[in-house]
């Protein structure tokens, strides 16, 4: 091999060793920028200052209405009954509150949905989700001539839904099953978190549905559980609650509806439990705490 030759390949080399080098070097500072850039990301995080949101439940004798503010808006999840509609709405004016950016109805019982026209009628509400399931009773043919009246279009949902407001992030759970036998199975299912604190809001769900979330809702253990169907016991109700682990639970129902199996299962878990018929229940979260006030 002669001299040229031996030269080219020492520069070949050295020039590979000077590439290799650099590139070593950039991708370590690639990864150490984005190690920082994580950690940073988990500092502001950690750091973050959350404006307040307040979730209040209603006491609609054994009916849901549930009303979630944030900095950004508010959102109702169902309107109770029909003698519910004036009051909720009175209420609502005395705190300064004519508009709902969301309106979600879980399903349409008359405990859930009662309430819905009057509401519609009244406030300006700004989109309606209702689930996809219908049916002819005066409650809901009153709601949905209600929004027609307002030209408001309603989303059926059939899949998965995401919402940002005021910070909290919620996840809307359609049933999957399209044959469920009753009208409760069909409920939207709400999952809201708000910086370290989660609410779960179960509808009326009962077993079939149920035995759905726990495989639709891949992290369903929430700091605060809307107990589904207003605390009945259900054959999987303690697998349900075992699995939500609930630190707060709040069971919608009146004096007539009172289900002692549910509470003791909860009560077992730890969990502090108020009933919307001793009043009023405000939870107030501030993204690292939550408390519970009736």
């Amino acid at each position: 091999m002669g001299k040229q030759s031996k030269k080219i390949i020492i520069l070949e080399i050295v020039v590979l060793a000077i590439l290799l080098t650099v590139f070593g070097i950039g991708r370590y500072r690639k990864t150490i920028n984005q190690e920082s850039d994580s950690q940073q990301t988990v500092n502001e995080d950690a750091n973050k200052v959350w404006e307040p949101i307040d979730v209040t439940f209603f006491d609609v004798g054994k009916g849901d209405c549930i009303l979630i503010e944030t900095s950004e808006g508010a959102i109702m999840i169902d309107t109770g009954y029909d003698e519910n509609g004036e009051d909720l709405v009175g209420w609502l004016k005395e705190r300064e509150i004519d508009t709902l950016a969301y309106l979600i109805l879980t399903h349409p019982d008359k405990d859930h949905i009662g309430g819905a026209d009057t509401v519609i009628n009244e406030l300006n509400v700004e989109n309606i989700i209702e689930t996809n399931c219908e049916v002819n009773n005066d409650d809901y043919i009153q709601y949905k001539e209600a929004a027609a009246s307002k030209g408001l279009s309603i989303l059926t949902l059939t899949e998965e839904k995401e919402l940002s407001i005021g910070g909290a992030q919620l996840t809307i759970y359609p049933p999957l099953s399209k044959t469920f036998e009753g009208q409760n199975d069909y409920s939207l299912v709400i999952k809201m978190i708000f910086g370290e604190t989660d609410f779960l809001f179960a509808g009326d769900a009962t077993e079939a549905r149920i035995e759905e979330l726990l495989k639709q809702i891949p992290n369903i253990q929430s700091m605060l559980l809307k107990v589904p169907y207003h605390g009945r016991l259900m054959e999987n109700s303690e697998e349900f609650l075992e699995a939500v682990s609930p630190k707060y639970s709040i069971i919608t129902c009146n004096k007539k509806k009172e289900y002692k199996d549910v509470m003791k299962m909860l009560t077992e878990l730890n969990s502090e439990v108020f009933i919307t018929k001793d009043g009023d229940i405000t939870v107030n979260s501030d993204g690292k705490e939550m408390t519970v006030s009736q």
